[in-house]
C-alpha cells in the first residue's frame, strides 16, 4: 500500500503539515508532536473531507497541505472506525518543527 505523510508531497518537501499518515483516505497514524496528536482523531479513521471539500484518494494530501502556510487552520472532517461523522479543526504547522521534535 501507498502510505503518505499529509504535509510530504512526493519529489517536493511542504512546509506545512497536519501531523498525519494516510494511506489513501484511511488514517494509518499519527505523527508524534504534529497538530493531530491528542485530537479525537485515530487510526483507522478515515478522511471525508478537508475544508467541505470532498476527500479522495486523488486529493486528499494537496487538501491537506493546503496552500502550504504554517499557522494556518484546516477543518478534517473524519468518519471514526464506528462510523461517526465529525469535523476537527487543526492548525498546520511547520513540518521542520515535527522533526525537531521528534529527535527529542
Amino acid at each position: 500500500a501507498f502510505h503518505s505523510t499529509s504535509g510530504v508531497n512526493v519529489g517536493n518537501s511542504s512546509r506545512s503539515t497536519v501531523g498525519l499518515m494516510i494511506s489513501g483516505t484511511k488514517i494509518d497514524g499519527i505523527l508524534p508532536g504534529g497538530p493531530a496528536q491528542g485530537s479525537r482523531v485515530t487510526k483507522g479513521d478515515i478522511i471525508i473531507a478537508v475544508d467541505r471539500e470532498a476527500a479522495t484518494s486523488e486529493n486528499v494530501t494537496t487538501l491537506l497541505v493546503g496552500n502550504d502556510e504554517p499557522g494556518v487552520d484546516v477543518v478534517v472532517t473524519i468518519k471514526n472506525t464506528l462510523g461517526a461523522e465529525m469535523d476537527v479543526a487543526f492548525t498546520r504547522m511547520a513540518t521542520a518543527k515535527i522533526a525537531d521534535r521528534r529527535r527529542v
